[in-house]
């Protein structure tokens, strides 16, 4: 393997085969599709790219286009498996790249039938997309996707604009169709408007010259690496090894890549359980959540693992066929806890006390991520109730150490971490007996209330809940920590020492600047009650506070002065609100 890794150095000039495996650096895209049919493996996953990438990548080739006609675009590897049994070569890795060039060569194809040039869209069409069969007269693709998308790719894009078997850009499907097929859709609509802006500023005759020039880029300009091994575990440990030459896979796609390798004969059964994984994840975050799940995964089961660790410390742990099968089991199970995790909507807190679900939309809206490989032990290893008690608990702590700081999001999520692994070994299986672990790392009582006392917030939705929980924990809710039920469009966050200077305020701008942003300075005020004014004077804002519905701004009432000593005084008893509103119990 590493031989063969060798023919790739320096970019794309070397070719050969060392052993079973080719690799061919003299290749295009558009060769690729004129010269060989190719298919997606029936489990490899469907269309990901959204508009930004295809975007990206017509934008690269105008950009390269208008250098000269000679002039090169280098799109990375494609790597296959060879065709069993005389079957078509899979794709493995580079499908979005394949199919998007061909969505943007159709669509130069349809726009010369469109203009009444027919036969160079029957050759265009020919060469890169259909083959008629000679003895069926039948047009088979020259590239098919998976099985969730190959027969729309084929109706949406392949098939000519007469068709009647074409499906058109506002077809009523789409409604109930995967996602993958709106993003084929959306890719063809993108490409349509990208030709027309190829030969908008040319004459005619010049139009026909300037799309030529395009396909001619793709078929001669286009260059990638063409790796083909003799089957997919090969493939999956190519993908590793040309990631360290400098051609860039995302981290998911290493480790998606490493345990499709060491899973051998059992490749369908860990590939379901990937791809279920992943579209569960992608459905509530998108694909860039994936990596962060797996790796909050890896820290609640072994310890905290920091991003760039991540890699290796699968490779160490998962050294056989069985242990790649075990972590895709395992993936494919926490992935709904996760989903939960990060949705407050989700349909799996129907069966949970109502009381978990606030607590999620609470993490949710303080962004605490540091907590997640935590919750996915509690969830995972705990009964509901329980559940329910150690999530209310993990507001209180999580709000304790954002006061109180003490080293970052990394200490933060070091400290959960670590919990988490007890909690999945079962040396922590208790509400209590989490609680008693954590007191060693949250602050208690006295800190908090400490730390309180000084406190600025720079986050408005930070300070909004704050307020909003010490509020409730006055009017005496039963339990005041959770996230408000209320509309932030009507409740307005105010700072009493304004944020900008005033003429209205003669107060040294570097005391401002150090105070404005106090706990003790902030209010809330329902919008539309007198809004006030950045720079009205003390006598007036207190007027208008002193009247709010809420009590703890109503305090303000009757104030005709205002700085850094009744800041002070204020927060000092916000403080002792605090330690009520989030306390450590269960």
């Amino acid at each position: 393997m590493r031989a063969a890794a060798e023919l790739v150095e320096g970019g794309i000039a070397l070719m050969g085969t060392v052993g079973s495996i080719q690799v061919i650096g003299d290749q295009t895209l558009g060769k690729a599709l004129f010269t060989t049919k190719l298919a997606v493996p029936i489990n490899q996953r469907s269309y990901k790219w959204e508009k930004e990438h295809v975007k990206e990548l017509f934008e690269d080739f105008s950009a390269t286009i208008a250098q000269a006609s000679d002039i090169e675009y280098f799109l990375g590897s494609i790597v296959l498996t060879k065709g069993e049994n005389g079957s078509r070569p899979q794709v493995v890795d580079g499908q979005q790249r394949l199919a998007t060039t061909t969505i943007l060569i159709a669509a130069i194809r349809d726009y010369f039938f469109a203009n009444g040039d027919s036969e160079r869209a029957d050759d265009i069409q020919r060469d890169y997309l259909l083959n008629r069969d000679l003895n069926s007269q039948e047009w088979t693709p020259k590239f098919i996707l998976s099985e969730t998308d190959n027969e729309y790719f084929r109706r949406r894009i392949l098939l000519r604009p007469d068709n009647p078997s074409r499906i058109t850009s506002t077809a009523p499907q789409l409604d109930k169709a995967p996602a993958s097929h709106a993003r084929i859709n959306n890719a063809a609509k993108l490409a349509a408007a990208h030709v027309a802006s190829i030969v908008k500023p040319y004459s005619v005759q010049d139009k026909t010259g300037r799309l030529l020039a395009w396909i001619t880029f793709i078929n001669d300009g286009a260059r990638v690496i063409w790796v083909t091994v003799p089957d997919e575990a090969n493939a999956f440990v190519m993908f590793e090894t040309l990631n360290d030459r400098g051609l860039e896979l995302s981290k998911a796609d290493l480790v998606k890549n490493y345990i499709f390798g060491k899973s051998q004969d059992r490749i369908t059964e860990v590939q379901q359980r990937w791809y279920s994984m992943s579209g569960a994840i992608e459905t509530v975050g998108g694909e860039n959540l994936i990596l962060t799940y797996i790796r909050h995964y890896w820290s609640s089961k072994y310890g905290p693992t920091r991003d760039r660790e991540l890699f290796q410390r699968i490779k160490q742990e998962v050294k056989s066929k069985q242990g790649a099968v075990d972590l895709a089991d395992a993936l494919a199970q926490d992935a709904a806890h996760y989903a939960a995790i990060v949705t407050p909507s989700h349909e799996l807190w129907k069966d949970y006390p109502t009381g978990a679900r606030k607590s999620i939309a609470t993490l949710r809206q303080l962004e605490i991520e540091q907590v997640r490989p935590l919750l996915l032990a509690v969830i995972g290893k705990m009964k509901k109730n329980d559940v329910e008690k150690c999530l209310r608990l993990l507001v209180c702590c999580s709000v304790r150490l954002l006061i109180v700081g003490g080293g970052g999001a990394g200490v933060m999520e070091r400290s959960y971490s670590e919990w988490a692994k007890k909690v999945r070994d079962e040396t922590v299986a208790t509400p209590k007996a989490l609680l008693d672990g954590l007191k060693a790392v949250v602050p208690g009582d006295v800190d908090f209330a400490q730390a309180f006392a000084y406190a600025s917030v720079g986050k408005p939705v930070l300070a909004r809940y704050y307020l909003t929980a010490m509020q409730q924990m006055v009017d005496d809710e039963a339990q005041p920590e959770y996230v408000p039920n209320d509309d932030q469009g009507e409740i307005t966050l105010e700072h009493i020492l304004p944020q900008s200077e005033s003429v209205q305020w003669p107060i040294d701008d570097d005391v401002r600047r150090a105070w404005y942003r106090r706990i003790g300075n902030l209010a809330l005020l329902k919008k539309g009650q007198n809004e006030l004014a950045d720079d009205d004077d003390i006598i007036t804002k207190a007027k208008i506070l002193g009247a709010s519905k809420f009590s703890l701004t109503a305090q303000i009432k009757g104030y005709r002065a205002w700085g850094p000593r009744e800041i002070e005084v204020r927060q000092q008893q916000l403080a002792k609100i605090a330690v009520k509103t989030w306390p450590l119990k269960v």
